[in-house]
């Protein structure tokens, strides 16, 4: 359980997952939470956590390479960091 939730392996899996999604309707409108979220999981995955290099290096590939799925990509990367927690608990 723990290596298929590792940083570098989960971020292989969403990167997957993003090739073949397609957002559809119109742009996504942030929220004071949303934005909270966005810049805790900065400074949660990006700084403080292990995992940091693979946090970087997906932030930046899904921001130039697709920015209208940039949204659901930092979701996902905040659920990783979720699935990771709990599965260390096991």
């Amino acid at each position: 359980m723990r290596d298929l939730n590792e940083p570098k392996n989960y971020y292989r899996r969403i990167r997957a997952f993003l090739r073949n999604y397609q957002p559809r309707g119109p742009s996504l409108r942030l929220s004071g939470a949303d934005l909270k979220a966005f810049v805790k999981s900065l400074w949660v995955l990006g700084v403080w956590r292990r995992g940091r290099r693979a946090y970087w290096g997906f932030f930046w590939s899904t921001l130039l390479a697709s920015p209208r799925k940039f949204h659901t990509a930092m979701e996902l990367s905040i659920l990783g960091h979720h699935f990771r927690r709990m599965a260390s608990r096991l």
